[in-house]
């Protein structure tokens, strides 16, 4: 599945960190200098430049260019992303595909994977269903969902819906 083993530069020390990160928040208030020291918000930043640096993605113009589509390629991104059938997290001014959702050396995605989008992008930002995808679970027998959700989609869903609606029966 990871024909392309495409890893996200973060560029030298200087410029590790801008890009989006640094243009989601004012700059210059005490809320953003607050915001950007929140333990929270640094430990979601090392898991988010962790994820680039070990897993494989996609950029939108490869993602664009595996599809054979060479004009208008933002517009043939677009559309699938606004159409949920696929999924992106933006990163400096761009997008990017995690590639566990791609049939190998192919832009169609695996079965069932609209469905968990569905589930995981209802309550939840992109990057924080990247985060869950990436991350082992028990209900999955202690394997990340990325990990299993080719082989059995059914598994991952019922744990992305526990996860992110909670169990009804748990009460």
């Amino acid at each position: 599945m990871q024909s392309k083993d495409t890893r996200i530069d973060r560029g030298s020390p200087q410029t590790a960190g801008s890009g989006l990160a640094g243009r989601e928040r004012p700059s210059g208030t005490a809320a953003a200098s607050r915001r950007k020291d929140d333990p929270s918000v640094v430990f979601a930043r090392k898991r988010r430049d962790q994820l680039l640096m070990t897993e494989p993605w996609l950029t939108s113009e490869e993602l664009a260019s595996r599809a054979g589509v060479e004009i208008d390629q933002d517009s043939y991104v677009q559309t699938r992303r606004s159409q949920r059938t696929l999924l992106s997290v933006p990163y400096k001014g761009a997008y990017l595909h995690p590639c566990f959702q791609f049939h190998a050396h192919s832009v169609d995605t695996l079965p069932r994977l609209e469905e968990l989008l569905s589930v995981l992008l209802e309550t939840s930002a992109n990057w924080v269903a990247v985060f869950w995808l990436f991350q082992p679970t028990g209900r999955l027998g202690g394997q990340r969902p990325a990990d299993t959700f080719a082989d059995d989609p059914e598994k991952v869903i019922e744990a992305a819906r526990l996860d992110f609606f909670g169990d009804p029966n748990g009460w």
